[in-house]
């Protein structure tokens, strides 16, 4: 694991973000975003893969840079104008796919019936099945012809997905977001480090355990040893070189007493003095589950 400005797992941070983007929890967006930016992470690679596994079907052009607060939570506002469509990332993560629809006719049409119904894993299973029994080219000659396009062979079942669920881009918006922006600055740029940990508004999502998080860490030794568990994040990495820290033992190593006492003067969370109810906000037992039921929670599927 690895911690955020706010002392949040990043992995459960980003998930946690996804999962209320597609809720359109805006409260929770602007809070989750603006973390992730005084962090110092790459929010542009963040959200392409948002846009690639849950609105692929729409077109978005990305800019280049994306180096300012106001242009990172435009992104996200544009990105939530989009449908969301979760079809390719369920069959990309589900261990086991079986059809979920039953259809009449001979084997031979049931791939054909699944692409017409749009039904997700029915053509996962059948595309499989038919690739099994026909080969790759045989099998791209059948879409091709029920579909009436070039295929990729590289990409077939993305292909047939795009096909089938695409939707035409979204009249984006450019709104006024001058009071989130101060909002957000005013919490980590004039706050005292202390009391900065008590701007935990919310706490990470306990739904989000179909993705790949690794709950591995003891409790007490990230309270104790929380400078250790930043390494990683940008922001941290940046003041660790700034005051020359090496660690030994999970314990930030200084130069000099003074260059210890000025660095916990600015940055003294003392997370582990921090009130119960602030730590349990970063402190979150996140159960497995799969993603069909990740779906349902946030009523996509």
């Amino acid at each position: 694991m690895r911690l955020t400005r706010l002392l949040y797992s990043y992995d459960e941070v980003v998930f946690t973000l996804y999962t209320k983007m597609i809720k359109k929890d805006m409260d929770e967006c602007y809070f989750w975003i603006g973390e992730l930016y005084y962090s110092g992470e790459n929010i542009k690679d963040i959200l392409l893969y948002y846009h690639k596994e849950f609105c692929g079907y729409t077109t978005f052009y990305f800019q280049e840079i994306y180096d300012t607060l106001e242009s990172c939570i435009h992104l996200m506002l544009n990105l939530m104008q989009i449908i969301p469509t979760p079809e390719l990332f369920l069959v990309r993560n589900e261990k086991k796919i079986f059809p979920t629809h039953r259809f009449s006719g001979k084997r031979e049409v049931l791939l054909e019936k699944g692409i017409q119904y749009k039904k997700t894993m029915n053509i996962s299973y059948y595309l499989n099945e038919e690739i099994k029994r026909d080969g790759l080219n045989k099998t791209i000659g059948k879409v091709e012809k029920i579909m009436n396009t070039k295929i990729d062979p590289h990409d077939i079942l993305e292909s047939i997905f795009e096909g089938i669920y695409i939707s035409l881009p979204t009249n984006f918006i450019l709104e006024d977001i001058d009071d989130k922006l101060l909002m957000i600055e005013s919490r980590y740029l004039t706050t005292q480090p202390y009391k900065l940990l008590k701007e935990r508004l919310y706490k990470i999502c306990d739904s989000i355990g179909c993705f790949n998080i690794v709950q591995d860490y003891d409790r007490e030794d990230v309270l104790l040893h929380w400078e250790y568990y930043t390494q990683g994040t940008p922001f941290w990495d940046a003041l660790w070189e700034e005051y020359n820290v090496t660690f030994v033992n999970k314990k930030p190593i200084f130069t000099s007493d003074e260059s210890l006492e000025m660095f916990y003067e600015i940055y003294g969370y003392e997370l582990d003095e921090q009130s119960k109810e602030t730590q349990d906000k970063g402190f979150v037992t996140i159960n497995d589950c799969s993603i069909k039921q990740w779906l349902k929670n946030i009523q996509m599927y």
